[in-house]
């Protein structure tokens, strides 16, 4: 995911009137990235087809999945489309890191901080991880994956054709489930190539 400003200027451009212009297209191929990122290029997108009354049609390529999917409801509804083998969805969140706190044991390295505020040092890769930090970081997590639900629902709600629930696991979703239409036609130089 890159960040929003350079896309931004992409996103105007798009939406530059022109005469022959009817509808705007994004074409996503992204794993994800940053939820924020995701969340401001995608309230951009679709604050210029408001502002313009232009469509967005939006088109996932290899893959439009985590942030890259939230990206994908920027289009408009029945204006999603995949090809049968893209990978779309994996609607989660996801933090990972390390503890080190054997490896300093072992080697008899200390780790020193120095923090203002009870939660300033939560999950410290140095120190063990306290329930109250695990408890703490798993609402944070929560919070961002029910902004990620609440975003596709926004979209996508009305469209989806399964149970909401099913899609909401963090798995890569089927073309059909997500209310992404499969593209119906082969790309124009997969016959030419050999």
């Amino acid at each position: 995911m890159v960040p929003a400003l350079p896309v931004i200027k992409s996103v105007d451009k798009a939406f530059q009137k022109r005469r022959n212009l009817h509808a705007v297209a994004l074409a996503i191929n992204s794993p994800g990235g940053s939820p924020v990122q995701s969340e401001l290029i995608t309230s951009y997108i679709r604050q210029k087809a408001e502002e313009t009354k232009l469509p967005v049609w939006a088109f996932a390529e290899d893959v439009a999945a985590s942030g890259g999917y939230w990206l994908m409801c920027a289009g408009d509804p029945g204006k999603l489309f995949a090809c049968n083998t893209s990978v779309v969805g994996s609607v989660g969140v996801i933090s990972q890191s390390f503890g080190f706190v054997d490896i300093l044991k072992r080697t008899g390295i200390e780790s020193r901080r120095s923090t203002a505020g009870k939660m300033k040092g939560m999950m410290d890769p140095f120190q063990p991880v306290k329930p109250e930090e695990q408890e703490r970081f798993n609402t944070l997590l929560e919070s961002l994956h029910g902004a990620f639900k609440d975003a596709v629902m926004a979209n996508r709600g009305l469209h989806l054709k399964s149970n909401p629930d099913e899609i909401f696991t963090g798995e890569v979703c089927h073309v059909i489930s997500a209310a992404i239409t499969q593209l119906p036609f082969s790309l124009p130089w997969a016959a030419t190539q050999s």
